[in-house]
């Protein structure tokens, strides 16, 4: 089984805290907007992606706006 690559990690993360928002704020769809993309600025940084893969990244946050 091949490990997880640091983007395939930050695209999972984004999910959860996609789905975790949505749960959350049912109602407030800028706030879940704000909070999926703060988190997908921080797992660019965090995992230092590059800028393919921080563009890939914006690209999914985008599927998971409400």
């Amino acid at each position: 089984m091949k490990p997880q690559t640091d983007y395939q990690k930050a695209k999972q993360i984004l999910k959860q805290t996609a789905t975790n928002a949505k749960k959350a704020y049912k109602n407030d769809a800028p706030l879940i907007r704000q909070i999926i993309n703060d988190t997908a600025y921080y797992m660019q940084t965090a995992f230092n992606l590059s800028d393919k893969k921080s563009n890939l990244l914006n690209l999914y946050a985008c599927v998971l706006h409400p």
